[in-house]
């Protein structure tokens, strides 16, 4: 965990302010990939409850249930994880980075803040 800090001090505190009413769905065209560890209900539904709403919320994004993991996915299972991410990236290469308008007030009004100032375009898949 060599980058503990930034997803303790910066990643964490955004997610928690993050509400799903806040993303229009039908604004999203880009394929997803929704992993979810095989195990993860041992620890708690809480895991698949998402998985599964996330899959409701965008027809686009491909379910993937990754065998032997249950929350930490990258460290339990790194090895089919990484095959996972390679499959779906080869079938669905970044060679472009469409820009869309900003819709919904300024940067200011994202829960995390704008790394960019006050520019008034957003990659489309980014949640704004």
């Amino acid at each position: 965990m060599t980058d503990a800090d930034t997803f303790f001090g910066a990643e964490a505190p955004a997610g928690m302010q993050w509400h799903w009413e806040q993303l229009d769905p039908s604004r999203l065209s880009q394929p997803l990939l929704a992993v979810v560890g095989a195990d993860s209900d041992t620890i708690s539904p809480v895991s698949t409850e998402g998985h599964e709403a996330l899959l409701r919320r965008f027809p686009q994004a491909e379910p993937y249930v990754l065998p032997g993991a249950t929350h930490l996915l990258q460290v339990q299972n790194a090895e089919d994880l990484g095959a996972a991410l390679t499959d779906f990236f080869d079938r669905h290469p970044l060679n472009h980075v469409p820009e869309v308008a900003f819709q919904g007030g300024s940067c200011s009004s994202v829960p995390a803040g704008c790394q960019h100032g006050s520019s008034a375009t957003h990659p489309p898949w980014d949640g704004w």
